[in-house]
């Protein structure tokens, strides 16, 4: 891994320290999150480095490598090189090394990205974001050919739709209503509509396989995304944590970075219709700045899919896990906000994702 660092052949390690590094952890998969940095001697110079290491589990049950929580996921994108041919103005964490070891870990040994960034995003920031989305959207779509046969081309649509939906048991309003009964947040409407997902989402996941494919990270909210300003010629912007990354619809990752930042209370929920026009026009710009030619209302139909089929099932689960008897102080903590606060927010998201399945409608006759 230092020889890889360092592009030597020959050094000497004179020492090391790690230090334990905190991480929020909502599905299990990631088991630990490691700083190390230390000391070589190339040519009888001293040099330090610093790294980032990543334990996860090295999962045998086969059955498990077609789902979303399929821990090994980053390692095998590191593993199939697709993600190096993000050569705009987002990228990877440079990956140094994996590592299996005897216990079923394995150590991911990856750069540690220096945030050189405001500590809230400005709307530039996301509008940044958007164009190296749009322009890595275009630059991974022919590479799509290196995840062939591998756990990378798992369903991702399928697998988290089939997770979250084991929620509501059957597809009854009695059945939803337990998901929410110990809050008062959701409407009778608001239910009712993720009934009628419930229903729908069989021929959406059908839609959002027709729709142009490119290799998706699926979880590129303002939390995965770090902007380095000082690096030449341009700004960049690191994606980490590619655990869920595999197929998608081209406009999947802007759906995540409009309603997973605000899922996460990134960004103001009653600017949400701002930020997903300049996410929506900065990430059809970075898309055209690679020459690419699709048709830009199957983007559209791309962002669509990806935001209900993701948030339209999940909200009201989170609201009812997260702000359970069990869970609630755990939250207010998480966030910095009081219990009122994050329903107030999470509710409105729920809204915002319905009025998005009713323009998906509308759209989808005319492509």
């Amino acid at each position: 891994m230092l020889r890889r660092y360092f592009q030597a052949d020959s050094l000497s390690l004179q020492h090391w320290e790690v230090q334990a590094l905190f991480y929020a952890q909502i599905v299990g998969g990631t088991e630990g999150l490691f700083h190390i940095k230390g000391e070589v001697l190339i040519a009888g110079e001293s040099r330090s480095w610093t790294m980032v290491v990543k334990l996860i589990a090295a999962e045998s049950d086969p059955a498990i490598a077609s789902t979303w929580f399929y821990a090994q996921r980053e390692a095998l994108a590191y593993k199939s090189l697709i993600l190096d041919t993000m050569t705009g103005v987002l990228s990877a964490p440079k990956c140094y090394g994996i590592t299996l070891c005897q216990n079923s870990k394995i150590w991911l040994w990856l750069e540690n990205v220096i945030a050189d960034e405001p500590p809230l995003w400005t709307i530039n920031c996301y509008a940044n974001a958007a164009f190296g989305l749009g322009e890595a959207a275009a630059l991974l779509q022919p590479q799509l050919f290196k995840i062939r046969d591998t756990p990378l081309t798992y369903s991702f649509a399928s697998s988290w739709c089939k997770y979250w939906f084991r929620w509501y048991g059957l597809s009854s309003v009695d059945s939803v209503r337990r998901i929410t009964s110990a809050q008062s947040y959701v409407s009778a409407r608001q239910l009712q509509n993720v009934l009628q997902l419930l229903e729908e989402a069989g021929s959406l996941i059908e839609q959002y396989h027709l729709m142009p494919q490119t290799f998706c990270h699926h979880d590129t909210h303002r939390l995965n995304l770090i902007i380095q300003k000082k690096t030449k010629p341009f700004a960049r912007i690191v994606a980490v944590d590619w655990a869920l990354a595999g197929p998608g619809p081209v406009g999947a990752d802007a759906a995540d970075l409009v309603s997973g930042s605000l899922l996460n209370f990134c960004f103001d929920m009653q600017q949400a219709e701002f930020l997903e026009l300049q996410v929506m026009t900065r990430y059809l710009d970075g898309l055209y700045s690679t020459q690419w030619q699709g048709d830009p209302k199957k983007v559209e139909a791309g962002y669509l899919l990806q935001t209900v089929l993701r948030f339209e099932a999940l909200v009201p689960v989170w609201l009812a896990h997260w702000l359970s008897k069990k869970e609630t102080e755990a939250t207010q903590r998480r966030f910095n906000l009081t219990e009122q606060q994050i329903a107030e927010t999470w509710v409105a998201l729920l809204d915002f994702v319905i009025e998005r399945r009713e323009r998906l409608v509308r759209l989808l006759p005319l492509l």
